[in-house]
């Protein structure tokens, strides 16, 4: 069966690290089983988390998990949707199920079955306020446009954990996470734009709401040395920064596909996403131009386990460059839905704003696409190809 993820990655738990500063380790090369070298983070949070070991990885979701599951129960008790609330009720059957799975874990490998609180987060701490004061209509759309960033902040742990984790439980569960929450994404996003059973729509908007009714809130969240709390950009200037390092990568990805993939519909949606992607890109350079003078963004800190598997790309060609490309991708728009979702009430401008949206929509939609082209390429449909497994 077709292993999915990092390609040649080692299983091997000396492939992540953790420095003393805390900064997490990804794997050192395509195909081998060396060390890593370190990922210098240097305050920036652009690179996803990569859990160093069983217990970072349980103690990431389980707090994780738990927030889902407080959405969701809302969504359950005041929603109006039945298809929303349907979804609300089984993510938090399943995700309860993975709590107790991972405490289990947790005792078993420290004798101590709680995981420890993270810092605040005081943007989804704003944002909890929010859905507690609505109801109906309202709350469907509040749960769907909180859920999705908050389902795409877990996707690229999930991905990466794969190659750091001893547990062969774990990584099952690495696996169904990674399987059921880019589904899941692909699915709210739809369910944002189609007609509920009352006649209504889950796109109504959220009157009361910050940021002229949108549904997102103002509020920032400070980092505390701890990385689960999803990036919000500043200003439009840190927006642009990341976006223009994060399309790049993109594209970067998407041309190995336009030039050596092999099936018509991944090569389609690479070749989409290279055009909308080079044309935001301009759009961000000549916004920064006008805001600081330099059209430029000053090059991201070096992802060492994207760079591992940007190289493990060069390497493929044909259906297993297609499966690596789809593997690799939903993880990457994943990291940058929240950013959008976290950054539009933080912008200035009403052009970065439209294209914060327009990110946001965009990249929710491609993944439950590419998750179900990569489904479809799956021998058997199974979602339990992880190496190690």
């Amino acid at each position: 069966m077709a292993a999915i993820l990092a390609i040649g990655f080692s299983c091997d738990n000396s492939s992540g690290k953790k420095t003393d500063s805390g900064a997490d380790r990804g794997p050192a090369d395509a195909g081998s089983g060396d060390g890593a070298g370190a990922v210098g983070f240097d305050g920036d949070r652009r690179q996803p988390l990569t859990p160093a070991d069983d217990v970072q990885f349980i103690d990431f979701f389980v707090p994780h998990h738990q927030a889902a599951i407080e959405m969701a129960s809302m969504e359950i008790d005041n929603g109006a949707d039945p298809a929303v609330k349907a979804m609300a009720a089984q993510m938090k059957t399943s995700q309860m199920e993975e709590i107790a799975m991972l405490r289990e874990a947790r005792r078993a490998l420290t004798a101590v079955a709680e995981s420890p609180a993270p810092p605040e987060d005081t943007h989804m701490s704003a944002d909890m306020a929010v859905m507690k004061s609505v109801s109906g209509t309202q709350l469907d759309k509040l749960f769907l446009e909180e859920m999705i960033p908050h389902h795409a902040g877990a996707l690229p742990v999930a991905h990466r954990a794969t190659t750091t984790l001893s547990r062969s439980d774990l990584r099952t569960m690495a696996v169904a996470i990674y399987d059921a929450q880019a589904r899941e994404i692909g699915d709210m996003k739809l369910m944002l734009g189609e007609p509920t059973g009352g006649g209504a729509t889950v796109a109504t908007t959220v009157g009361g709401a910050a940021d002229g009714g949108s549904g997102f809130t103002a509020v920032d969240t400070s980092v505390r040395g701890d990385r689960r709390l999803p990036y919000t950009p500043a200003d439009d200037l840190a927006f642009i920064d990341f976006f223009v390092s994060h399309h790049q990568m993109a594209i970067e990805m998407a041309n190995m596909i336009v030039e050596r993939g092999q099936r018509a519909d991944v090569k389609t949606l690479a070749q989409s996403i290279k055009d909308a992607q080079t044309n935001e890109i301009a759009q961000m350079r000549s916004a920064r131009q006008a805001l600081t003078n330099v059209a430029d963004s000053p090059a991201a800190p070096p992802d060492s386990h994207m760079m591992a598997d940007q190289a493990a790309m060069m390497a493929l060609s044909g259906e297993a460059l297609d499966r690596h490309f789809l593997e690799e991708m939903i993880p990457h728009h994943a990291a940058g839905v929240p950013v959008a979702h976290r950054g539009r009430p933080r912008l200035q401008r009403a052009d970065m704003k439209e294209l914060a949206l327009k990110i946001f929509a965009a990249q929710a939609r491609e993944i439950g696409e590419m998750h179900t082209m990569w489904r479809q390429g799956q021998d058997g449909g199974a979602p339990d190809a992880m190496p190690g497994n």
